[in-house]
């Protein structure tokens, strides 16, 4: 058996380790993956002790066994990339992410999510999503870097392709929730939650009060109904529940023109984010019940501003039960204080 010195906890010094196999399973990506994993146990109290190097190899199998599942490589994260001709820094920039993640992703240490996982399998399938990221991105770049950017990518402009691409894209975001508690039991439709947005911005809405406009009326159909609107999975923020990925969602239908997005300051010296919509929401997107709902919150929430919505969402069992970033699942309608 291979041996080596390494702290033990238990004994407080150093000890001779045996390092052994033994069966675990692991969470990753919030998903679990069984291994057989190697580890060093200390030879004079028989605990476990911390081995970096082993605990990195098993690390590097979870990740791997990942990686074989959604079908994804560094050299295949690393392609697409290169398939724009665009370095690591502005990519990074063009995609909203960190050029430290870019890195991590292409050498291996470390794999994308599944909601990262889909944006590169949809750049993959159809390269001229790019522009869907890039008119949302925009002002990431200076302008030297925009100039670079736009050069790059004048080969995939096809303004045509935008609304579709935005569509699967959102689609993509929000499939790992669909036809479950977290979607209310139904897929995901993205052509509501746009004209929701559309509905309650048409005369210009503060974006916190926004956010909950939208939580209230799809957990406030399923309530009545056993049912949501748009099928939107919603988390838990610091100031109530919102759509997941909201700024994405916002971002999206600005970049498609459908709405835009504003900063105010008030007297108190605060920046207000302002929603207006620039196209008209279309009726026959929802049904009767769907209306009655959203008339109902629209005129119960009518004298709310965004703090006072927010700290009646914080009153809610839906927003005290759970945690910061974690989904909020529908069973929590049934104690909504709306009714």
């Amino acid at each position: 058996m291979l041996k080596r010195i390494r702290y033990c906890d238990e004994c407080r010094c150093e000890r001779e380790a045996v390092v052994k196999e033994r069966n675990s399973t692991y969470t990753y990506r919030n998903e679990q993956f069984e291994i057989i994993e190697e580890y060093a146990e200390c030879t004079e109290c028989g605990n476990a002790v911390t081995d970096e190097e082993l605990d990195n190899k098993t690390l590097k199998q979870v990740s791997d066994l990942y990686q074989i599942k959604h079908s994804v490589n560094p050299e295949m994260l690393k392609e697409i990339r290169k398939g724009y001709d665009l370095s690591q820094y502005l990519f990074a920039k063009l995609l909203n992410m960190g050029i430290a993640t870019i890195k991590r992703y292409e050498l291996g240490t470390s794999s994308p999510d599944t909601t990262q996982i889909g944006i590169y399998k949809l750049l993959k399938s159809n390269p001229k999503s790019i522009m869907q990221f890039f008119e949302q991105n925009k002002s990431n770049f200076e302008p030297d870097e925009l100039k670079t950017v736009e050069k790059k990518l004048e080969s995939f402009i096809d303004n045509d392709d935008i609304e579709d691409s935005s569509q699967r894209l959102l689609e993509k975001t929000y499939e790992p929730h669909n036809n479950t508690i977290e979607t209310g039991g139904i897929t995901f439709n993205y052509q509501k939650l746009f004209h929701m947005i559309l509905f309650f911005s048409r005369e210009h809405v503060l974006k916190t009060k926004l956010m909950k406009l939208l939580w209230y009326s799809d957990f406030l159909r399923y309530k009545r109904t056993q049912k949501p609107i748009s099928g939107t999975p919603y988390w838990h923020l610091p100031y109530g529940p919102v759509p997941k990925k909201h700024d994405f969602v916002l971002g999206t239908m600005a970049g498609l023109d459908l709405i835009s997005i504003r900063e105010e300051e008030n007297p108190e010296g605060y920046t207000m984010i302002l929603i207006q919509a620039k196209k008209d929401f279309d009726p026959n997107i929802f049904d009767h019940a769907d209306w009655d709902v959203l008339r109902y919150v629209e005129d119960y929430f009518k004298t709310y501003g965004s703090r006072r919505i927010s700290d009646f969402a914080h009153e809610e069992e839906a927003w005290k039960q759970t945690r910061d970033e974690q989904i909020i699942s529908y069973e929590y309608a049934e104690s909504l204080r709306l009714n």
